[in-house]
C-alpha cells in the first residue's frame, strides 16, 4: 500500500470509502495490546485464548469502540486487558504508519 509491492506478513484489506470504515474484532478475546507500532501505525492486538493466538489490527485511524466513544478520552478506553466479543468494534480504519490508501492491516499470530 506504499505504491511499492512489499511481501510481508498478513493481509491488507483496503476500502472504498475515504473514512469511517469500522473495524471488528474476529473473536473472542483480551486485549493486550493498544497503542503505536512502527510500520503499523495504531495498532490493536487481541490474544484468542480458545485459539491460542494473537490478532493484529494496524494502521487504525482512532481507537474507536462504539458510537461516539473514542478511547482516547474518559473511562471508556479500549485498554490492555479489557475483555473483546466477536465482532466487537475495536477500531476505524486509515492509514497510520506511514501507508497509503486507507486500509487495514490484518494478521493472525502463533502464541
Amino acid at each position: 500500500m506504499l505504491k511499492t509491492t512489499k511481501i510481508h506478513n498478513g493481509f491488507d484489506i483496503g476500502t472504498n470509502k475515504t473514512k469511517g470504515v469500522k473495524a471488528y474484532s474476529t473473536a473472542d478475546g483480551e486485549v493486550v495490546f493498544r497503542g503505536g507500532v512502527s510500520g503499523y501505525g495504531n495498532t490493536v492486538i487481541i490474544y484468542h485464548q480458545t485459539l491460542n493466538l494473537y490478532s493484529l489490527y494496524g494502521h487504525l485511524a482512532s481507537f474507536e469502540i462504539g458510537p461516539e466513544k473514542i478511547i482516547n478520552e474518559g473511562p471508556e478506553q479500549l485498554k490492555y486487558g479489557a475483555m473483546i466479543s466477536k465482532g466487537d468494534q475495536i477500531g476505524i480504519v486509515g492509514n497510520t504508519g506511514g501507508t497509503y490508501p486507507i486500509h487495514l492491516h490484518f494478521e493472525l499470530l502463533n502464541a
